[in-house]
């Protein structure tokens, strides 16, 4: 490809451009798309944990009150 069409898609600079994801990109904007990917990835992991250990605990209960009707 051509230098001078070598531009990041998303903030439009033609400084330390990478392909990244078959997107040209600079190195600035890979990088806040890596933290927001992290960021993203964390708090979805911190909403499945927190489900879980709710569930978890609803069973608990349930099997709790089930051995004490026995």
């Amino acid at each position: 490809m051509n230098k001078l069409n070598e531009i990041c898609k998303f903030c439009g600079k033609n400084e330390n451009i990478t392909a990244f994801n078959n997107t040209l990109a600079c190195k600035e904007c890979i990088e806040k798309i890596e933290k927001k990917l992290v960021k993203r990835y964390k708090s979805e992991r911190l909403l499945f944990c927190t489900g879980l250990a709710i569930w978890f605990a609803y069973v608990e209960a349930l099997i709790f009150l089930i051995f004490k009707r026995m």
